[in-house]
């Protein structure tokens, strides 16, 4: 009987979840400025699901959702979407009931998030635009070269200065289909952790409405690249260097994107031992500790130097914040 009840409980939170689902995405799609929403609130249902019953009843969810949403708007539109919050969502879930390390949910939430991003980016342009990933980069960089065009056409009937043309010209000169490859990378591996982040804290505030208990994101003082990961990321830089040196195929991506990934890794390791030091040593308030750091790295000097102080932290780990150390240590 316990457990008749407890399926037919499942069933209904299933049957609310995956009405909730669906309404949120088509809210999202009738009100175009909340679609960014729907990547925040979507998996929080799959993941309660989880966290109530089990995975199961949360993919069955996720199923009836996405088939409700294929009936009501693009099928190939819906089923990727479904895919993406669903997925996410199962991570969420499965972090949370395992308790994992905060650091460690957000890297497997960045994983479905940049998986999420390819398929509906694939889907996009070859069933929707009709049309190849070269040929649509292509038409993205032409789009940019005509707005900078008209924007310079602009500005010389408005008498702006020569030298101030010249620099906007090199810039629409610069973009090119070349170092769009280059840099894709990097945006995707940024752009997904970013997701996964503000996914994380979304979800948070949510969950403790509903009473479930999550472990906070730390501050920004006690972030820290363990010296592991950081090893892999300047070994895969140097890797993608070497490729690029020897004209191996795909190394200058490789090594664009390596560099790019490795450099933002040690700036956020340096901006968050900055920010340790001004906080927590120097007693500043957090609005002075905030201009700083805005000011600071926003200047090449600077940017340096956040560089050279992230690396130096993870090679010396100054704040001690490293379990896999503090094991050895002991």
């Amino acid at each position: 009987m316990h457990k008749q009840n407890f399926s037919t409980k499942a069933l209904v939170d299933a049957g609310l979840f995956s009405t909730i689902m669906v309404a949120v995405f088509l809210l999202t799609i009738n009100l175009p400025m909340f679609s960014g929403l729907s990547l925040f609130i979507l998996p929080v249902p799959v993941a309660v699901l989880c966290l109530r019953h089990n995975y199961s009843t949360a993919a069955g969810a996720v199923f009836v959702s996405a088939v409700l949403t294929m009936m009501l708007y693009n099928p190939l539109i819906a089923l990727t979407s479904a895919i993406q919050y669903g997925g996410t969502g199962l991570i969420l879930g499965y972090c949370i009931k395992n308790e994992k390390e905060v650091w460690h949910t957000i890297a497997m939430l960045a994983a479905a998030s940049a998986a999420g991003t390819i398929l509906n980016s694939a889907v996009l342009i070859t069933v929707v635009y009709h049309t190849s990933f070269p040929e649509f980069v292509n038409q993205i960089i032409k789009l940019y070269s005509d707005s900078m065009q008209q924007s310079i056409e602009l500005y010389k009937q408005q008498g702006v200065p020569s030298s101030q043309i010249q620099q906007m010209q090199q810039l629409m000169k610069s973009l090119t289909a070349e170092l769009f490859y280059q840099v894709l990378p990097a945006c995707l591996v940024v752009s997904a952790f970013g997701f996964a982040l503000l996914n994380y804290i979304a979800a948070g505030a949510i969950m403790k409405r509903l009473r479930y208990e999550i472990k906070p994101v730390p501050s920004l003082s006690e972030l820290y690249i363990s010296n592991r990961v950081g090893t892999f990321v300047l070994l895969f830089a140097v890797a993608g260097a070497l490729m690029n040196k020897y004209g191996l195929a795909g190394g200058q991506i490789v090594a664009v994107s390596s560099m790019l990934v490795a450099a933002l890794v040690l700036v956020a390791e340096g901006v968050a031992l900055a920010v340790y030091y001004l906080r927590i040593r120097f007693n500043l308030s957090k609005l002075m500790t905030v201009l700083i750091i805005l000011f600071t790295v926003t200047s090449p000097v600077f940017f340096n130097a956040y560089l050279a102080m992230g690396l130096a932290d993870m090679i010396f780990d100054f704040r001690k914040l490293d379990p896999f150390r503090r094991k050895i240590a002991h």
